[in-house]
């Protein structure tokens, strides 16, 4: 039985492709196998396209918002848990290597980061005194 999965490959260089595809690049698949896309939108462009293994930049935000859009068909709720998912997921991926996510470990952890989208942030903050400051802990 197959195991319905999102897979990141580094694939090489396309030599008859002209000088723009001469770099490897990071792709991304669907549980079909057909290939995600990198958005568009300035907001979240990254020219580079897809990264994984760590968390700063557009890159790994492309890779994030690209695995939950299609994933939950929802782009308001992938647009706010883009910044936990790519900080807890995708930032944990091997950054020179291959992986997969399987489509329900994407559901699990949308179904359990939800409740929390409109005030996830990828570090805690604490105000356990309730004056508005942030508790240094």
């Amino acid at each position: 039985m197959t195991v319905a999965a999102y897979t990141g490959s580094i694939e090489p260089p396309t030599p008859h492709a002209g000088p723009a595809a001469m770099k490897t690049q990071r792709v991304i698949r669907r549980p079909d196998g057909s290939h995600l896309t990198p958005r568009h939108d300035p907001e979240q462009a990254a020219p580079s396209g897809f990264a994984w293994g760590f968390g700063v930049g557009a890159g790994p935000a492309q890779a994030a918002l690209a695995i939950l859009t299609d994933c939950t068909g929802d782009d308001g709720l992938a647009l706010k848990l883009c910044k936990a998912f790519k900080w807890g997921v995708i930032s944990q991926l091997p950054v020179d290597e291959g992986w997969a996510l399987t489509v329900d470990e994407v559901r699990r952890w949308v179904l359990h980061h939800e409740p929390m989208a409109s005030t996830l942030v990828p570090w805690a903050r604490h105000d356990a005194s309730g004056d508005g400051a942030v508790d240094l802990q």
